[in-house]
């Protein structure tokens, strides 16, 4: 699934992703987020104030992935404040602002500061994938996000646009970054927009909701790739034809899992393997096998006819 890299070569999802230059009539330099709501109906206090806090709550999440474990001390200091709030159609300016704790670290200051334009990247990458969303696996996920967004991610998007589809028909939300002064890159979302995000956040959630793990004991596992190498990210896949046909990425309940089932044999691939596994599932198709215990291999083919 394409997925929206720049706001200039983005797919069309039901909405115009376009690249407008607009001058900002703020003061100062840094750069900002802006979210323009152009309304039909009164906006509620309430519906404008959500949106807000989940743009908050969005970037508190965007920031800790960023940048923990390594400046986990710090993250907590990198806060969205209000910079300008204009009259007319509701627009709104958010900045950084950085306590004295990240600022004298030198080049995480720089790569902070950075993070409002990486932000408005990933909220516009965000919105567009949950737009685009359609309940299948090949639309699980994005390139640019790297697996499905969590479910807070999701319900924040949801939460954000809220202020458009509570409205009326015509009215419409425009998100972007404020880069010296000039509005260089935004996702417009009108009103049928703000409508689909919300039913499909609602559907994905509950999709998600009834995904429930389950055990299978003593079955045959046969790897499709793997690596004898412990403490990294794991990217071993195996197949469980008794679960499905299709190789499933593969994780341990401890390290010691491993060590014992691989030993130090050069060849994985001749053997089977004798596992209790964990499953979890999404919209129904095993996603992840969690290897519980090992009990035994065994050569797949060992002459016998």
């Amino acid at each position: 699934m394409d997925i929206l890299k720049t706001a200039a070569s983005a797919p069309t999802l039901g909405t115009e992703f376009v690249k407008n230059t607009l001058v900002s009539v703020g003061h100062d330099d840094a750069d900002k987020l802006r979210i323009k709501i152009n309304h039909v109906e009164p906006v509620e206090l309430f519906d404008l104030t959500n949106c807000l806090l989940a743009v908050a709550k969005e970037y508190n999440r965007f920031s800790k992935k960023k940048f923990s474990p390594e400046y986990d001390d710090t993250q907590k200091d990198l806060k969205l404040y209000v910079h300008t709030i204009r009259p007319g159609s509701i627009e709104v300016e958010l900045m950084l602002k950085m306590a004295n704790s990240v600022t004298e670290q030198g080049l995480f200051a720089i790569d902070a500061a950075n993070s409002i334009i990486e932000f408005c990247k990933h909220l516009v990458v965000l919105i567009a994938w949950v737009r685009s969303w359609k309940s299948n696996p090949d639309a699980e996920a994005s390139p640019e996000i790297g697996e499905m967004p969590e479910k807070a991610s999701i319900e924040n998007a949801a939460q954000i646009v809220q202020v458009v589809n509570k409205n009326s028909p015509g009215s419409s939300m425009q998100i972007g970054n404020v880069i010296n002064n000039i509005f260089t890159e935004n996702v417009n979302i009108n009103f049928g927009d703000g409508q689909i995000i919300s039913d499909n956040a609602k559907a994905i959630v509950d999709a998600q909701a009834n995904t429930t793990p389950s055990r299978y004991r003593k079955v045959l596992l046969v790897w499709n790739q793997v690596k004898n190498q412990i403490g990294k990210v794991e990217t071993d896949k195996a197949i469980v034809n008794d679960i499905s046909k299709k190789a499933v990425k593969i994780h341990y309940d401890n390290d010691g899992i491993k060590t014992l089932m691989l030993g130090e044999d050069k060849n994985f691939f001749l053997y089977g393997y004798i596992v209790d596994i964990r499953v979890s599932m999404a919209f129904d198709v095993p996603k992840l096998y969690i290897i519980e215990q090992f009990y035994e291999k065994f050569l797949l083919d060992d002459g016998e006819k």
